[in-house]
């Protein structure tokens, strides 16, 4: 699940953009999403983007009917129309603070929005919104959580095997020490283990260390004790220590309850507490959380693989 908006938007008046960006970016972030945007001033760069295909790049097309501080000659109707040869799904709306620019778009273009200048945020948030909704389903929220942690597993287990790997006493040590957890583990539970001992055997340390057999907070602490070893920056022991809390918001999602008609999600606590009801826009900004985290500890594997 994506908690990014991306914009291209066509307008000659920077200031009026710049303002009207700060009220949309306020309105988004309310419900846990970022505005990303692009505004091109030329008209051969504008010409030259909107000539791909972008049915990938961007959410939104917002344009200005009337252009005529652009650097160059053209006005929003021309630019859409070759927008549309290549483009025939992504979302337009077109603004003006002149009344008769609807007729001469409605004798062009099917399927495209209008809005007066005036009462563009209303509009232009109406149409985010409904996106929003279709895309941000309390179930996709959920799913998204739990595969993002997944994903910063596999960072981790990077982090952990390219310092073992490079440092032959703490791989032999730390290698040792996985090999004997899962050996362990295997007597209790031989059935659940046995198709990780060929793993085991050829000793590819990122297989082993990714089975069933450890779990997130195990590569947390893991390279916790990397960063304690090689002095890595305090803000980084302090995200993977913080990083606790998430693990356990994340496990209680993990078991909850879904309420797609309501926009929620309930929360079982471990300890007996009363459950917690989570709005959908208070999940999405758990969801970005998430990913920050993932940011630093991509960081960190991008400064292992230079040093």
């Amino acid at each position: 699940m994506k908690t990014q908006i991306s914009v291209l938007w066509i307008e000659d008046d920077a200031g009026w953009l710049e303002t009207t960006k700060d009220t949309i970016e306020s309105s988004l972030r309310a419900w846990g999403f970022e505005l990303v945007s692009q505004n091109l001033r030329k008209v051969a760069e504008i010409e030259k983007e909107i000539g791909e295909d972008l049915k990938h790049k961007y959410d939104f097309v917002f344009v200005d009917f009337n252009l005529d501080k652009l650097d160059g000659s053209t006005d929003g109707a021309k630019l859409i129309g070759t927008f549309r040869q290549k483009n025939k799904f992504t979302e337009v709306l077109f603004y003006s603070s002149t009344s008769d620019f609807r007729k001469k778009l409605a004798d062009e273009f099917d399927g495209v929005y209008t809005a007066d200048r005036k009462f563009f945020d209303d509009r232009a948030m109406r149409l985010i919104e409904f996106y929003i909704e279709k895309i941000a389903t309390v179930a996709n929220v959920r799913n998204y959580i739990i595969s993002e942690v997944n994903a910063i597993d596999k960072i981790l287990v990077e982090i952990l095997t390219k310092v073992f790997v490079t440092k032959d006493g703490h791989k032999k040590e730390f290698f040792e020490k996985a090999i004997e957890n899962i050996k362990e583990r295997a007597k209790k539970a031989p059935t659940k283990i046995a198709k990780h001992i060929e793993v085991v055997e050829h000793a590819d340390l990122f297989k082993v260390l990714i089975s069933p057999e450890f779990s997130s907070n195990d590569y947390r602490e893991g390279v916790i004790r990397i960063i304690n070893a090689d002095k890595f920056s305090e803000d980084s022991k302090k995200k993977l220590e913080d990083y606790l809390e998430v693990l356990k918001r994340r496990n209680l999602y993990a078991h909850c309850d879904v309420k797609d008609e309501e926009k929620k999600h309930i929360l079982h606590k471990h300890d007996g507490a009363a459950p917690e009801e989570v709005t959908l826009q208070q999940s999405v900004e758990f969801a970005k959380k998430i990913q920050d985290y993932k940011r630093h500890f991509e960081g960190i594997l991008s400064a292992l693989s230079k040093s």
